[in-house]
């Protein structure tokens, strides 16, 4: 069986792959400053584009495990035990980019994460402390109504 084809194939997909995971690389960096901005609209915008390039990433994935060698010996890591010289290295290569891009990627959508659950979080204390507000009477600080309901602004 001739293998290069398949090795040609391989080395394609790892390299646009890899193209892939640079560019999610970028979005998620941009995601994690629109929410530390607090910029919802841009933060959506950048999740559209996120989830594109991920379906895009997930395709190129799966097109990896179609290939002739890989589904032959059933994962990378031993399609590279069974290559030597120049073969063997470009493969490598890639791989090892694409685990540094995988874990650059996975750790700055955790921080972004974080971030986000920590905005949710003071978004629903606020709103709870407000709400609790609302069910204990006026506020010390509020505006006085058409009655003067405000505690600090009535005459004694």
């Amino acid at each position: 069986m001739n293998d290069q084809p398949a090795m040609t194939a391989l080395s394609a997909a790892l390299d646009a792959l890899v193209a892939r995971y640079q560019v999610l690389a970028g979005i998620s960096q941009e995601e994690r400053e629109a929410v530390v901005q607090g910029d919802p609209s841009r933060v959506t915008e950048i999740a559209d584009r996120k989830r594109s390039v991920t379906y895009e990433a997930m395709s190129l994935e799966r097109q990896l495990r179609a290939n002739p060698l890989v589904r032959h010996h059933g994962t990378l890591a031993r399609v590279l035990e069974r290559l030597e010289g120049s073969e063997e290295a470009t493969l490598r290569r890639q791989r090892d980019e694409l685990v540094l891009l995988t874990r650059s990627v996975e750790r700055t959508n955790r921080i972004t994460s974080r971030l986000l659950q920590r905005a949710v979080d003071y978004a629903d204390t606020t709103v709870r402390l407000l709400k609790g507000a609302e069910e204990d009477g006026p506020s010390l600080f509020a505006r006085p109504r058409a009655s003067g309901s405000a505690l600090l602004d009535r005459r004694v």
